[in-house]
């Protein structure tokens, strides 16, 4: 037997008829303990079809366990955040509720198979009763076949009453005659997508003064309305007093909202979307799914997936998010090539689910930053993919260079390993401290070099190795002050004058070179060490060693 809903299960709790084992589809535990996770495993991969319960606080024969509210707090608080650490997916857990039955407070886990092998700790569990195992892994693929894969949910069947406006907004944006039958010709009039874009899903707008005062809080409804103009046209008023906000593009507002709507967890709360617009920046939060967590920052990545593949679908077909994989590149390319610095992904815990919240700073704006973005682009060609990575990576630099590699595909790191491979490039790689760091005519033009009257000692000796390999191969390991400045990105001031004739002596002392004649000097180690092709292949392989680790 089954126990049809929990409206049913709480009767029967309430008069002692559910004990161990006579409903197929119920676990009763007295207490929680993370091992019992296995049960949730057990029911999951026993019974794919149909809702299961795990039920804490009533003993194997019916009778309630007797807990109060204080042991209620702690254990409510526990079992949701090993769910969340543990249950693969987590989405198995539909809901985590709390009951008081005739004064006895109890923890009912409503659990069903998403689609896939519901696993515990990294392990598949399967029996019934008292008798679980860990599931072979010839059995775990064997199951796999016969499960179909991961729910979308945004295909549930619900009812809902569409709003008029947003139907008409619909077709609107998707350029489709509004007939009368056009939910049911995009098969929107009975599931949960419709009631995402044109029902009663709830989403918040919070604006901040400069203080961080809510100056307003507004609760809203059908998520359709954060991806039109008129709402664009709203968050470019709140900033048209403090710059230019004609800067905040479509493109960007576009991408940063609907990577919200199209990637929340529906399960809970309408997906708790958020936006919050304080004076120089904008949030735009949603509850997560922790299976799609990989992709967060992953800016230079054409990897995709979401939890609601059909909503994706419709609003790609109203042309609300961009093609498979390639919505993160662009807002990145509209965050830098409006001056703004590079948007920011943070996961928090919330609850059974994590909290996804997107950061744009407007405050980073900077004439000096895009004017260091038009430089890459005179080295590397106007909106090229070299020249964006380029200037990610000046904006990165303060980051280990670890963290860097794990923003980046495969395609994407050979190039990035390119450009910090190029002497000529705006930074290099320094592996002993996993650092990238700016060469002196980027500094210069962040103004962070100025007063520097001499290299780094890691700079000196990229640039012995760089000079040394071009003027052994091309100049007969000949090299004059003119052509050092070159190399070096150095002006013809008299400070940079000063500096190179500082540099040459000391490789002069240390028998580096030696002086044909005035102004002349050849280098007296005459091998080439191809420096190029070595840093290329070690930056390559720096990538490749972070992307595997992932």
């Amino acid at each position: 037997m089954k126990i049809k809903n929990i409206d049913e299960l709480k009767a029967k709790i309430l008069t002692g008829s559910v004990t161990e084992h006579n409903y197929e589809n119920v676990e009763l535990k007295k207490n929680w303990e993370r091992s019992h996770g296995k049960k949730i495993s057990m029911l999951c991969n026993g019974a794919t079809e149909g809702v299961n319960y795990l039920v804490v606080g009533v003993d194997d024969n019916g009778a309630l366990s007797g807990h109060k509210n204080s042991w209620l707090k702690d254990k409510l608080e526990v079992m949701s955040q090993q769910c969340n650490e543990y249950l693969d997916p987590v989405m198995t857990l539909l809901d985590l509720t709390t009951e008081n039955i005739d004064g006895n407070r109890i923890i009912i886990a409503t659990i069903q198979n998403p689609g896939v092998v519901v696993k515990w700790g990294g392990n598949a569990w399967t029996g019934n009763g008292t008798t679980k195992r860990q599931l072979e892994p010839h059995e775990i693929l064997e199951l796999s076949l016969k499960l179909p894969g991961l729910q979308d949910v945004s295909k549930f069947t619900t009812e809902y009453n569409p709003s008029n406006d947003l139907v008409e907004m619909f077709c609107n944006l998707g350029s489709f005659e509004n007939d009368g039958k056009v939910l049911d010709r995009f098969h929107l009039s009975k599931n949960r997508c419709g009631k995402i874009l044109l029902g009663e899903t709830h989403y918040r707008v919070i604006k901040y003064d400069v203080k961080s005062n809510i100056i307003g809080n507004e609760t809203r409804t059908g998520l359709l309305n954060i991806l039109t103009d008129d709402f664009f046209t709203e968050i470019r008023g709140f900033y048209a007093t403090i710059f230019d906000s004609s800067r905040i593009s479509d493109v960007l507002l576009r991408e940063a909202m609907g990577n919200a709507v199209g990637h929340a967890a529906y399960h809970e709360n309408d997906g708790e979307l958020i936006i919050e617009l304080y004076p120089n920046k904008i949030h735009v939060s949603n509850l997560a799914y922790s299976e799609y967590l990989s992709l967060a920052n992953k800016w230079f990545s054409s990897a995709h997936k979401s939890p609601n593949p059909f909503l994706m679908e419709t609003l790609r077909v109203i042309n609300r998010v961009d093609e498979l994989g390639g919505g993160k590149k662009k807002l990145l390319a509209e965050c830098l090539v409006n001056g703004f610095n590079s948007p920011n992904i943070t996961i928090t815990n919330a609850g059974r689910y994590r909290r996804w919240t997107l950061a744009i700073n407007f405050g980073a704006s900077s004439a000096i930053l895009i004017k260091v973005y038009d430089q890459l682009q005179k080295l590397y060609g106007i909106h090229s993919e070299k020249s964006l990575i380029s200037y990610a990576l000046v904006l990165w630099r303060d980051k280990n260079f670890s963290e860097i590699a794990k923003y980046f595909d495969s395609h994407e790191s050979k190039v990035a390993a390119d450009i910090l491979s190029d002497f000529k490039g705006p930074l290099f790689y320094w592996k002993e401290e996993d650092r990238v760091i700016l060469h002196r005519w980027v500094k210069v033009l962040l103004e962070e070099g100025k007063l520097s009257k001499s290299f780094t000692h890691y700079e000196e000796q990229q640039l012995l190795k760089f000079c040394k390999d071009i003027h052994n191969k091309y100049h007969d390991g000949l090299i004059t002050p003119k052509e050092f400045r070159e190399m070096a990105h150095l002006s013809n001031s008299k400070s940079d004058q000063s500096l190179t004739t500082k540099m040459l002596n000391k490789w002069l002392n240390e028998n580096e070179l030696k002086r044909i004649k005035r102004g002349v000097y050849r280098f007296t180690d005459k091998a080439t060490v191809e420096i190029d092709k070595k840093l290329l292949k070690t930056i390559t392989e720096a990538f490749e060693k972070t992307q595997k680790s992932q």
